[in-house]
């Protein structure tokens, strides 16, 4: 701006109808300002107001707030948590595989409409079929194009030839200390289990999942802990839970209820081979109190963890071949050192 502009001078207080300033001669508004704050100014409120305020202050007591509202802190803060759990994928397309399956849960259900319809304590394996379902809508992951069929020819001439490696064993040890034959059936066992696991993943078939024993009256609590952490991405891909058997059915008819027998509740990981994901899993079980149930003689039992390629080979508990059925126990994945987690 060019300096021989002449500038008018700032205007020292309101303008009046014409738009003129009123001023003193000595440039201070004139009795005519008004809005402006004084001394008797009624900013802070009136006399009563001022009292009542006062009077309020006077009395709190900042110990009941943190006798009260502070409890729910934590809560507030361990519900942000699970919101930032699945934000940044809630922006993403809702992915369900069971998706029009009368067995799964639809994304259109809520949680507790789900629940309602397909309660597992009262659902019928003749009406339903074996499994209730539950996928994890903000999963990333999308299941992988798994060759079952080549995974049971491979698997099938793996466990074969366990077969025969064990039984010569057998043979040229013979007489031999049986700690020494133990050893190396052992040694047997553990590569043919690493053969067969090196075959499932080069045949897609990763998936694999923890499970849970309830007993028929818990199977309901147990299955509505999963289903809402499944449900808002806590925990893995899904998860699924037996519906009444038949024999249950039998049982009941005869006042036998249970019997007790155990139902199965199974939660899925897409790859058994990401340990820090399978152990985020059992740390969340964990977390829900699914994890350190008692048994019958009171001692922890734990849960464990199995291959969907050994569920598909037929490696049950008790196997022809001595093959450990699962892969990793709540107990021996929970205690990894912090480098593996």
């Amino acid at each position: 701006m060019d300096d021989d502009v002449d500038m008018p001078d700032a205007p020292c207080g309101p303008k009046s109808n014409n738009n003129d300033t009123v001023c003193h001669e000595d440039g201070a508004p004139g009795e005519e300002d008004v809005g402006y704050i004084s001394d008797d100014s009624s900013f802070y409120g009136d006399d009563d107001l001022r009292a009542k305020l006062e009077r309020r202050a006077a009395e709190y007591d900042p110990s009941t707030y943190w006798r009260t509202a502070h409890l729910s802190l934590p809560a507030i803060a361990a519900a942000y948590r699970r919101t930032q759990i699945t934000s940044a994928s809630h922006s993403k397309p809702l992915y369900n595989r069971h998706e029009g399956d009368p067995s799964g849960r639809q994304l259109s259900e809520s949680i507790p409409e789900f629940l309602a319809r397909l309660p597992p304590s009262t659902t019928l394996t003749s009406a339903t079929g074996p499994w209730i379902w539950i996928a994890n809508p903000y999963c990333d992951a999308r299941p992988l194009q798994q060759d079952l069929a080549g995974l049971m020819e491979d698997g099938t001439q793996l466990l074969d030839e366990c077969s025969v490696a064990m039984a010569e064993k057998e043979v040229a040890l013979k007489g031999r200390p049986q700690s020494l034959l133990a050893r190396q059936l052992t040694a047997v066992r553990k590569m043919s289990t690493d053969r067969i696991l090196a075959a499932a993943q080069k045949r897609g078939v990763t998936s694999g999942k923890w499970m849970l024993f309830p007993m028929p009256q818990d199977v309901d609590a147990v299955w509505r802990a999963v289903a809402d952490a499944t449900a808002s991405g806590q925990l893995g891909s899904g998860a699924k839970v037996a519906t009444k058997s038949e024999i249950e059915e039998e049982e009941d008819s005869q006042g036998r209820p249970g019997s007790g027998r155990a139902r199965v509740v199974c939660v899925y990981t897409n790859d058994f081979a990401d340990v820090p994901d399978v152990q985020r899993v059992v740390l969340k079980l964990d977390q829900l109190g699914l994890v350190r149930q008692k048994g019958s003689w009171g001692k922890e039992r734990g849960i464990y963890y199995k291959c969907d390629a050994f569920t598909h080979l037929g490696i049950e508990s008790r196997n022809a071949w001595g093959i450990q059925a699962s892969r990793y126990s709540s107990r021996e994945i929970l205690l990894l050192p912090a480098s593996q987690k």
